[in-house]
């Protein structure tokens, strides 16, 4: 949201949501985006009755800045340039852990909303792929990731470098399919 919006915080932004139904506009990236599924848990689990906009990723932003709505669920890289330019304000992120690019942002569960939904990327390989190559794949995109120069990347945009072994990224896929799978069918966008 703007910079001089009237919510310093997502407690005070839930609370008007709350007492004023349907008034808040939130914009995402569209209709089934994450971005929408994210502000669509965020109702589920304060009973925030927000408005959806669905937008391309570019007009949402500058929606926002028109005031033409309240507020917007972006990824960090859409929104860091708004960001540093100091027009925007973010209220918390959805992640498990605060990001070392937005120190002073607290987490939705830091903000007493139980609120964790990560857009994460991974590599994958074929079912049956050796466990000699799924080894010698793991090793070399750990060395990737953990290098300095991919590192700042990441920060530049906005994202948090998180590795994880073959399992745990299994076990994450499992679970988060589970949760976005049923925001999913309550948007009725579930194919069965």
């Amino acid at each position: 949201m703007k910079t001089d919006a009237p919510w310093k915080d997502i407690r005070e932004f839930v609370a008007y949501a709350r007492a004023n139904p349907g008034k808040l506009r939130v914009g995402n990236s569209g209709r089934g985006s994450f971005t929408h599924l994210v502000a669509v848990a965020l109702d589920n689990l304060t009973g925030a009755k927000l408005t959806h906009v669905p937008f391309g990723r570019e007009l949402a932003v500058t929606t926002v800045l028109g005031d033409k709505i309240e507020a917007s669920v972006q990824l960090p890289a859409e929104i860091m340039t708004q960001v540093t330019g100091k027009q925007v304000r973010i209220l918390a992120i959805t992640g498990e852990k605060p990001l070392a690019s937005l120190p002073n942002v607290p987490t939705f569960v830091e903000s007493g909303v139980d609120l964790t939904l990560s857009l994460w990327r991974g590599i994958a390989a074929p079912k049956g792929t050796p466990d000699v190559v799924i080894t010698r794949l793991e090793r070399a995109f750990t060395t990737a990731a953990q290098s300095a120069e991919f590192r700042e990347f990441a920060s530049k945009l906005g994202a948090a470098v998180e590795i994880r072994g073959p399992r745990e990224f299994d076990a994450l896929m499992a679970r988060e399919d589970r949760e976005l799978s049923a925001l999913m069918e309550q948007i009725g966008l579930r194919k069965q």
